[in-house]
């Protein structure tokens, strides 16, 4: 498995940043599937905005 070292210019969140940034890891995701729909490969988002939907959490019981 290739190692790497996690870098700020390889994200894709929101936040924006990781605690994990500097870290050396081995392994690497090379493709996410949604629904059957690459969506991620080789380090680039492959799908057209808004392909994701919102999933709301179950509602809780009170």
């Amino acid at each position: 498995a290739a190692e790497w070292t996690i870098g700020e210019q390889r994200l894709f969140t929101k936040a924006g940043w990781t605690p994990f940034v500097g870290r050396r890891v081995r392994g690497r995701v090379v493709a996410t599937l949604v629904r059957g729909v690459q969506v991620y490969r080789d380090g680039a988002i492959v799908a057209v905005p808004g392909h994701g939907r919102f999933l709301s959490p179950p509602s809780r019981a009170a």
